[in-house]
Formats: C-alpha cells, structure tokens, sequence
C-alpha cells in the first residue's frame, strides 16, 4: 500500500462554492484532493480556470470534456479534451463539511 499524495484545500470563493451530491459547500469548507488519482466520468475535480481556482464535476464524453461547476450561477465551461492538460484537474475524494 502506498503513502497518498493527497491534501486539503479549503473552499474560497463563488467558484469553489455550491452544491455537491446534496450537500451545501461554503466557505471554509474542506475539499480532500489526490492529484495522481485518475479522472473519471461523474467525478468532481479542483482545477485552475481563467476565474481562478473553480469545483466541478467533470463529464467526458468521446472528444470532449463538459466541466459543470458546483456553483450553478457559474456557466459550464466545453472542452476539447486535448485541452485538458493545462487545467491541471486534481481529482476531489472526500468533502468536509463546517457545520
């Protein structure tokens, strides 16, 4: 069993802000992210956009890549999926909720 790489970021910002599986993301809550975890269809993921650093969940399809931020005032942003590489995406496992 290897060591993760992973770490905690804490959600800042309208983009890092909203829903995730019917839970209420807000400010000062934890996102756990493991880099070398892969991307998979329906995941969500922590990634830099031009607006700054932004939560969606990722959505691939054959030639392109549909990331759908938790914010839902925050429009979708469709890629090709070449593209992908320079957002960096880092894969989200576990979201820690500040009651």
């Amino acid at each position: 069993m290897s060591a993760t790489k992973g770490f905690f970021v804490k959600a800042r910002g309208k983009l890092m802000t909203g829903n995730v599986k019917g839970q209420r993301i807000k400010r000062g809550d934890l996102f756990f992210v493991e880099p070398d975890e892969p991307i998979q269809n329906g995941c969500f993921a922590l990634f830099n956009a031009s607006k700054g650093t932004t939560v969606a969940r990722v959505w691939i399809n054959d030639d392109t890549v549909i990331l759908d931020p938790i914010n839902n005032e925050v429009e979708p942003e469709i890629l090709k999926k070449e593209e992908l590489s320079r957002l960096n995406l880092c894969k989200i496992t576990a979201v820690a909720i500040n009651l």
